[in-house]
């Protein structure tokens, strides 16, 4: 077990993401990735609007909003970046981070905490 994710991407060929005693996904560090993030990660200073998340869900992995900031998950994060940049109800905020998606993605996606926060 650990909590390193960029040890476990580096040394396993399978993992298990547990979140409160249970396992809620399994599989290579790339497969999981993909299924559950996908490979990029968008990232806004800005809580986006309702309408703008809904015209944009169905090019999406996942989502969420967390203390004013987006985070939008893509296999397309260019794509991503156009669709959100050009809508006409959207806000991008003065930051915009485009990355690579990560094992922490995938632990924050799934238990909704990030690694060493008491949750």
């Amino acid at each position: 077990t650990t909590h390193y994710m960029e040890e476990a991407h580096r040394l396993c060929n399978r993992l298990a993401f547990m979140d409160h005693g249970k396992i809620v996904s399994t599989g290579d560090p790339g497969q999981v990735i993909k299924q559950q993030v996908g490979d990029w990660v968008l990232e806004l200073n800005v809580a986006l609007r309702d309408q703008v998340i809904q015209d944009i869900k169905p090019e999406l992995v996942s989502y969420r909003i967390e203390n004013e900031y987006s985070y939008l998950y893509s296999a397309d994060g260019e794509k991503t970046l156009q669709r959100v940049k050009a809508h006409p109800y959207g806000e991008v905020g003065s930051a915009i981070t485009l990355r690579k998606t990560t094992l922490e993605d995938v632990f924050v996606n799934l238990t909704g905490s990030h690694l060493g926060s008491q949750s």
